[in-house]
């Protein structure tokens, strides 16, 4: 998990904006857009998924690929070898490879803010989905550990907010997931106690 600071020295979004700013902060608060925060309000935390996320999200995919180079290869040899072996592994190889850069992107593109008034979470590589819920509407979070995701500690926190039946937003794959939860959780604490 990436925080941007301890909370006495965190900036709001009025404070740091400007060249002098952008040299000061963090990578990731460059890759929010600026309008997307209010005057005065405080990024408590900006995260990404683990790098975890690439392989583990396109796992099928790339079982897919693997089968289907396998699959014409063995349909190349019963065939007398119209292409060399080599050529069909290659390509194989290089659909992978996409696979991954895919995975890669959609690892980029996916972006978790907890401000001292929001959640906020842009995702979507061809097309960006932004959720953002003010923390008074948020009703229910949870943490999620599957085996896999327990294996590598990591985690997946859902957040619902009022007047739905299901979860609005889930952060996929987090490392530290009790950490980001439990700061998830004293935001809302410290919200609602206003």
């Amino acid at each position: 998990m990436r925080l941007l600071a301890p909370p006495s020295q965190r900036q709001s979004a009025e404070s740091a904006s400007g060249p002098e700013a952008a040299a000061d902060s963090p990578p990731l608060v460059s890759m929010v857009p600026p309008e997307l925060l209010e005057s005065g309000e405080i990024i408590i935390f900006l995260i990404k998924p683990s790098l975890w996320f690439i392989v583990l999200t396109q796992v099928r995919n790339m079982v897919g690929v693997g089968v289907v180079t396998g699959l014409a290869y063995v349909w190349d040899l019963g065939l007398g070898s119209l292409v060399r072996p080599r050529d069909i592994v290659l390509v194989g190889l290089m659909a992978m490879g996409l696979v991954l850069l895919w995975g890669f992107c959609e690892w980029l593109s996916r972006t978790y803010i907890l401000t001292d008034r929001r959640v906020i979470t842009l995702t979507g590589v061809l097309r960006v989905q932004v959720f953002e819920a003010a923390l008074e509407r948020v009703q229910h979070t949870r943490l999620v550990v599957s085996l896999r995701e327990r294996v590598l500690n990591l985690g997946t926190v859902s957040i619902s907010t009022a007047g739905t039946a299901g979860e609005e937003t889930v952060w996929q794959m987090l490392s530290n997931p009790l950490e980001v939860h439990q700061q998830l959780l004293a935001a809302l604490r410290r919200y609602r106690r206003g």
